[in-house]
Order: C-alpha cells, then structure tokens, then sequence
C-alpha cells in the first residue's frame, strides 16, 4: 500500500500498529550491531508511543502536505544535470509490479564528479525504490547509489565524490508497485534523475569485494557499503585490523534480494594499510576515499 498521505495511511492504522509492536517496520534491515550509519530507518520510543497511540486511537488528520501526481516529472532548476528517458516507463493494466532498467547518456564532454543525485518520481505513489548505477546493464553495473521516496537528494560525504567519464552513462533501475486504486489501470511513468557536480571533490573509488576479503594495501577511509545476495542467508562485513582487531561494519540477519541497498556510513571509518574487509558473501560493494593527510582535507 502507498502511505504518501492521510487517506492513504489511515485504512491501514491497525497494520501499522502491528507491524510497529513486531519490530517488522521501519525495513531498515541492518542490525544495530554495525554502522552507525546516515539515514538509518529507525524510530525513537516517543515517536513509537506516538504512532501506537494514534493507530489505537481515534487516527486524526495531521497537517502534512499531500503527495500530488504530475505527467511531467520536476527538475530543480538548481540540479546541474538533468537526465531523462527518450520514453516513458508503462505498466499495463494486468501489471501490478514491475522493475524497469533506462539507459541515461550524460552527454558530458569532460569529466566530473558527481557529489548528489535525486530521482523526481513522476508517479510517487508507485515508484517504490530507484537503483543508479555506472556500466552496462543493471545486473552487473556499479552500484552509484540508492534512492527511496522519502529521501530526496542523495548526497555523497561533504568534500566527496565518484567520477563520472566523458560521454558516459548511467542506469536507472526502477521499481514500481500499483496501489490498491490503480489496479486494472495503465500507468505511464516519466521519472528523471538529477545531478549536482563538484570541480573540488575528491572522488572515491568503488571496489567488489568477492568473498571472502579484500586485503588494502594502502590505508583508506571507507565511506559506504553495497550489498546484494541471491538468497536470505545471513550477511556480514568485517574491518579486520592489522593488529588483528575486528570491528562488524555490517549484519543483516535475513537478507532481502529485493532490497539491496547503498548504506553511507554517518563518519568514513580510516582503514589503516594491511587491513582487511571480509564478507560473508560475494556482491559486496565498498567506496574507498583516500585519507585526509593524502588529500590536504
């Protein structure tokens, strides 16, 4: 179901209790054991009491905005970069869920380093999660970040940045899901995807990390992990220091494939030379940003 406004939301209040009192929601699938990381999907105890109460009560209306639908998706004027599909995504009237993957030329004639990316939704109330990436097609490409609807501009750690090449182009692999009310219907979606450039930010460098370790020669700052999985098996990634000191960085109990997502750590964590990452699975992804003595920060 869509939860983007009250009429929406409110149908659903006893689900919503139930879901909150079972630790089910919020989906943020990391355990507290790893991170900390930025944008973690948590929920303080008041704002808990706040929606038991409100799902066990009488569920008034607050003051928020609406979530309005338009047939041309927004592009900030402040976005450096705007890109968009030659056509728009459609999902038939028998096609409840679908996973669309676009090709975006940049048309870029040097270099640049990207520092932000957003994805304006044509259609909120169906674009479930967006996937960007670098590379050649959506199953193997590299992992740039992830977007949910709630999250606005996604925007790499403050001086950092990935490397975007001249004439390059990225993918954007989106997933839709009708609600209730567009069951039966034909939707067309025609979602783009902003970019904010930096001439000053240093860029970082995306490494797989296949499974079991990779050893770092030099030292480094790990800013973010990506993981995917092809079952829910449990994940972890670990920091093993050259003293042999070992730090979780990351644990998802039951992995969901459908959901593999970029996690930026809230602070890069300084990997010292010799030091190892070891994963449970292959499919890992880490960004690598220089030390701060290496780049005069």
């Amino acid at each position: 179901m869509s939860l983007l406004d009250y009429q929406e939301a409110v149908p659903w209040a006893n689900a919503i209790k139930l879901s909150l009192l079972e630790d089910r929601m919020p989906p943020f699938l990391p355990s507290d054991d790893g991170g900390p990381f930025r944008d973690a999907r948590t929920l303080t105890a008041h704002e808990l009491d706040t929606l038991v109460d409100w799902a066990a009560g009488a569920t008034p209306e607050g003051e928020g905005p609406a979530a309005k639908e338009s047939s041309t998706p927004p592009g900030p004027p402040e976005a450096d970069l705007v890109l968009r599909a030659q056509s728009d995504v459609v999902l038939e009237k028998d096609v409840p869920e679908k996973t669309a993957c676009l090709l975006l030329p940049t048309g870029l004639a040097d270099s640049r380093i990207v520092t932000g990316l957003e994805v304006f939704a044509g259609r909120p109330s169906i674009l479930r999660r967006a996937t960007i990436l670098v590379g050649d097609s959506c199953s193997d490409g590299e992992p740039l970040a992830t977007w949910l609807p709630d999250r606005g501009r996604v925007s790499f750690p403050e001086g950092l940045g990935r490397r975007l090449d001249a004439s390059s182009s990225l993918l954007l692999e989106l997933h839709y899901k009708k609600k209730w009310g567009d069951e039966g219907k034909r939707i067309l979606d025609g979602s783009a995807l902003g970019l904010w450039f930096s001439k000053d930010a240093v860029p970082v460098r995306s490494v797989a990390i296949e499974k079991p370790r990779l050893d770092l020669e030099e030292p480094a700052r790990l800013v973010s992990l990506y993981a995917t999985a092809a079952d829910e098996s449990p994940l972890r990634v670990e920091a093993v220091a050259p003293d042999g000191d070992t730090r979780l960085l990351l644990s998802i109990e039951r992995f969901d494939p459908a959901w593999s997502e970029k996690y930026f750590f809230r602070m890069p964590i300084l990997l010292p030379a010799g030091s190892i990452l070891r994963v449970s699975h292959s499919g890992v992804w880490a960004d690598l940003a220089p030390p701060v003595a290496a780049t005069n920060q």
